[in-house]
């Protein structure tokens, strides 16, 4: 049975197609809630993919290669399907993500098929420093420059190591919900005292009285920052080159879901 939320995401999917003449093919949802980093007062990140008309394809400028829309609950980012195809093609972590959704609110055939080629020639290198960097990033923001640290954001801190962790040490896609993604770190450096810790803020990243032992964290943080920056770490992480079969298969389905009359 759809939701009230879920019903007005798709009436708002279904305005965004007639206001700005679009369609969209493709809307899932991301963010926190999808990451299991939720609470009570998280909005919903909704993120979708659609396509102009085909004469528009034609012009030297675009009409719009993305929307954007913000209510405080629910909070919508479109791309084109020529600019999410282009990210895809650079093994933009971002549009992965959106591929591995597992209950999309609208999605076509030619969107899993996508995530299937996708997962099995994405490039380990681009997403092992896109998450890497991700990581350094919220640390400098939300905790360095932070009186007092917020026991969501050290989720994000967290999140973005240990996807950088799972493509260097197994070199596959980091699953998108957190928890799934801790089964894949290895209990060498990651003891019971750092796992109790991060069950702490879980339950409590809503609470920010409650108090969470910074010293075991932070230091599980640091020693992964010192083990992730090492050249030699990343020297042995595949740079895949983006190959004449892998640019023609997203071509390919490009055109179709362009040309097709079916959307």
């Amino acid at each position: 049975m759809i939701t009230t939320i879920e019903k007005d995401i798709l009436v708002a999917l279904g305005e965004f197609e007639v206001d700005d003449s679009v369609t969209v093919l493709y809307a899932v949802e991301n963010g926190s809630r999808v990451w299991g980093f939720d609470t009570p007062s998280s909005d919903y990140d909704i993120r979708f993919v659609y396509k102009h008309p085909l004469e528009e394809y034609h012009k030297i400028h675009l009409a719009r290669e993305d929307i954007t829309y913000n209510n405080g609950l629910l909070d919508f980012v479109g791309f084109d399907i020529h600019k999410f195809m282009n990210l895809l093609w650079k093994s933009n972590p971002t549009t992965i993500e959106w591929l591995q959704c597992e209950k999309p609110y609208i999605s076509h055939l030619d969107f899993a098929i996508l995530y299937d080629f996708v997962r099995d020639n994405f490039n380990p290198k681009a997403l092992f420093m896109h998450y890497y960097h991700l990581a350094l990033t919220n640390y400098a923001k939300y905790v360095l420059k932070q009186d007092m640290v917020r026991n969501k954001k050290l989720l994000y801190v967290l999140r973005g190591i240990h996807n950088a962790m799972i493509v260097q040490k197994r070199g596959i896609l980091p699953p998108v919900k957190f928890l799934d993604g801790i089964e894949y770190m290895e209990r060498d450096i990651y003891n019971v005292y750092v796992r109790g810790e991060i069950d702490n803020i879980l339950n409590n990243k809503d609470n920010e009285t409650e108090k969470v032992d910074l010293t075991v964290i932070l230091d599980y943080i640091a020693n992964m920052f010192a083990f992730l920056g090492e050249a030699k770490v990343r020297d042995k992480i595949e740079d895949k080159p983006y190959t004449n079969i892998y640019t023609h298969f997203l071509d390919e389905v490009l055109w179709y879901l362009l040309n097709s009359s079916e959307y």
